[in-house]
């Protein structure tokens, strides 16, 4: 068993504090230590990964936790697999000191996927704490708020971002991708399991009466009263979200070699 930090405790209890509608997915969630990660990350199966060296403030690092567990509870990985989102931006020469790395220093290639998930979630989190420059938002890359992921992944289609803001990769729970640093296989956790996290999270989401960022609340009545499929209700523009836009885009629609 992994003894963790006392910094990422604190964080996890002023997680369960400041966003007690997700406890319920919060301690379902296997967490694995990655030193040299420099970020926290989930998987599609319910685990996270951080680095321990990281030594945020608890409060800064309870927000990044509550952003992982969002996208696991909002499925951007099964999303992004069912509107074949594979376009993928690389890092800049030179390339930025902020540009997201792998736990041996090397440039990650970042999915927009990714990106329009983060953009998604952080619409409303500006005003939480967070740890400085580790968080992206709708207005740096000029786009409105409350859009859905499928809408900011078609508006980072017809636009390139700006490299120099770059600052994310959340791991496969982001966008279906598998990275170098998660375990093989799946989790403790079975499918059914999975659906069950979700519909109770949904239902403390439902039952809190203050306010909840990324949109949890319309997610909470998607999930009790399902009218239908959630493909259809989670990509409400997915006959154009996937046309490729003519000019120079600096990005591609193969999937990138991870060990590259």
């Amino acid at each position: 068993m992994e003894i963790h930090p006392e910094w990422f405790q604190a964080a996890k209890v002023s997680c369960c504090r400041d966003y007690p509608y997700i406890n319920e997915i919060l301690w379902q969630l296997e967490v694995h230590q990655r030193p040299g990660l420099n970020t926290m990350a989930a998987d599609d199966q319910f685990r996270m990964y951080y680095d321990p060296n990281l030594n945020w403030a608890p409060k800064e690092a309870g927000t990044v936790i509550f952003h992982e567990c969002l996208h696991v509870l909002l499925q951007h990985g099964d999303r992004a697999r069912v509107h074949n989102a594979t376009a993928y931006i690389e890092a800049p020469d030179p390339i930025p000191e902020t540009w997201p790395r792998d736990q041996n220093g090397n440039p990650l290639i970042i999915s927009l996927w990714n990106i329009a998930g983060d953009l998604a979630i952080n619409t409303k989190l500006a005003n939480y704490p967070h740890p400085k420059d580790r968080m992206i938002y709708p207005k740096m890359y000029s786009f409105k708020d409350d859009l859905t992921a499928e809408e900011y992944y078609e508006l980072l289609l017809k636009k390139n971002p700006p490299k120099q803001q770059i600052r994310v990769d959340c791991g496969s729970c982001a966008d279906g991708n598998k990275r170098d640093y998660e375990k093989p296989g799946p989790g403790r956790l079975s499918k059914t399991e999975q659906d069950m996290v979700r519909k109770v999270t949904a239902e403390a989401v439902a039952k809190y009466a203050g306010d909840t960022p990324g949109g949890l609340k319309e997610w909470a009545e998607s999930i009790l009263n399902p009218k239908i499929p959630w493909t259809r209700i989670l990509a409400r523009i997915l006959s154009q979200s996937m046309e490729k836009v003519a000019g120079q885009q600096d990005y591609s629609y193969s999937r990138p070699n991870r060990h590259s």
